[in-house]
């Protein structure tokens, strides 16, 4: 199978009409909604997104802003920031789960009885409600929904993953921030598949230099923070294709410049703590 890449990522267009596929007003629509944003905007895998329980909620003032992964790629484990819109769908989704009697356990799990599990259920033959849903079951739904939301391609979990971390990398761009949000063991990892984003946003920043249609004129203020930020891309653009080309093991150069944590999650939507 071939390594994803970055342009398998949505685009914001075909994100909104994905997360517009889910009826809100039903209690399945409630629970797809929510875990699509647990993976398109908070980056979980999809094993990960269904092992959660509700004793992996973190709440802070509150309010949910993060999920710990106990059972990661690797084993590893990670506490990983929610942007607020998907704790506020997480958050209506709980509710409806409470509802309906269900308290612990799997977040998100089936909520019928009586019929055959099929591949809805992670375990037992019968279904029952609050058993963990399946793997299976969410690929399906995904690429269901997918088609449904008229996208032109088949969409997979791992779609939604891969729009994450682009879009965090758009917001930040910070390459080391985004490996940390990927949970990447190394660099090298993040640079390869995202390496052509840093790239495009250079091209697109000389586009915008004094001389170039549209931004002919603007202020010299307003062109030197521009350049300042073209530079910043380019050396970016140079980390990238060091730690792609670095042997396996080596250590990484950091980036000259680095975006503060806080101010990487206010570009994305994240909570920040206080």
């Amino acid at each position: 199978m071939p390594r994803p890449t970055a342009q398998d990522a949505l685009t914001e267009e075909e994100l909104d009409r994905l997360l517009d596929q889910p009826n809100p007003r039903c209690p399945t629509g409630k629970r797809n909604l929510a875990l699509l944003l647990v993976m398109a905007d908070a980056g979980l895998r999809v094993s990960e997104a269904t092992a959660l329980t509700t004793r992996d909620l973190v709440v802070e003032g509150g309010q949910i802003t993060h999920v710990q992964i106990r059972h990661g790629k690797g084993g590893k484990t990670a506490k990983q920031p929610l942007t607020l819109r998907a704790a506020a769908k997480l958050g209506l989704w709980l509710q409806e789960r409470a509802e309906l009697g269900l308290f612990q356990g799997p977040v998100f799990c089936t909520i019928s009885r009586g019929q055959s599990a099929g591949h809805f259920a992670a375990e037992g033959d019968e279904l029952q409600p609050g058993r963990q849903i399946s793997t299976v079951y969410v690929r399906q739904l995904v690429k269901r929904l997918g088609r449904e939301a008229g996208l032109e391609r088949s969409i997979s979990p791992h779609t939604l993953r891969h729009t994450a971390i682009t879009r965090y990398l758009r917001a930040t761009g910070n390459l080391e921030l985004t490996r940390k949000f990927a949970r990447h063991a190394n660099l090298q990892t993040t640079a390869r598949i995202y390496s052509h984003l840093v790239q495009e946003d250079v091209d697109q920043g000389v586009k915008l230099l004094p001389g170039n249609g549209e931004y002919e004129g603007k202020g010299g203020e307003e062109a030197s923070e521009l350049q300042r930020r073209i530079v910043d891309l380019e050396e970016q653009l140079a980390l990238l294709r060091r730690a792609v080309s670095a042997a396996a093991g080596q250590p990484m150069p950091n980036p000259k410049r680095r975006v503060a944590a806080g101010d990487a999650k206010k570009a994305f939507g994240l909570p920040v703590e206080q």
